[in-house]
Order: C-alpha cells, then sequence, then structure tokens
C-alpha cells in the first residue's frame, strides 16, 4: 500500500508551518511510516497525518480509498471533481 521508502523521502518536503502543526506535534507524528509496519499500519500514519493536517476523517479516508470515479458516467460532477483534486495530491 504505502511504501515506507516513498513516504520516508517526502518527510523531508513536510512544514510543520503549512499544515498547521507545532514541531513538536511533527516531531511525534515521524517517522510517518514505521519500516516494520504493516499496510495497516502505514495506513494509520498517513491517515493521522493528514488529520492533524486539518483533513476531517471522511476527507482524509476519501483521499486514501478513492471510489472508482474515473469512468463513473452517473456520479455527481461535483463529487468526481473532488477526486480528481484528491488524485493530484495523493499518489498511487
Amino acid at each position: 500500500m504505502f511504501s515506507f521508502f516513498r513516504m520516508k523521502a517526502r518527510e523531508g518536503l513536510l512544514k510543520c508551518k503549512e499544515l498547521g502543526l507545532s514541531k513538536n506535534e511533527m516531531r511525534k507524528l515521524l517517522p510517518i511510516v514505521d519500516a516494520s509496519s504493516f499496510d495497516s499500519g502505514a495506513f494509520d500514519g498517513v491517515l493521522e497525518l493528514l488529520v492533524r493536517a486539518g483533513k476531517s476523517l471522511p476527507e482524509a479516508v476519501m483521499m486514501m480509498i478513492p471510489e472508482a470515479w474515473q469512468n463513473d458516467k452517473n456520479m455527481d460532477h461535483d463529487r468526481k471533481a473532488l477526486y480528481e483534486y484528491f488524485s493530484a495530491l495523493m499518489e498511487p
């Protein structure tokens, strides 16, 4: 699910100010994904980061587990646009 090495590489790009976190809060979150954790632990780490950075729990989960939206002709346009936006923020 979440590659340890990919997340480790992105940790250096995180900035507490932009995320609305204090340096102490950021230290508590790192490492976001522990090398010894399973997929569920990695998921928890990323979910916690998104929620602490201001996303609501439902929004964070939608970002991490999107519906099959790309070819759904019946999906509401606004919902589809939201998933398209999330896809620009999250890596597969």
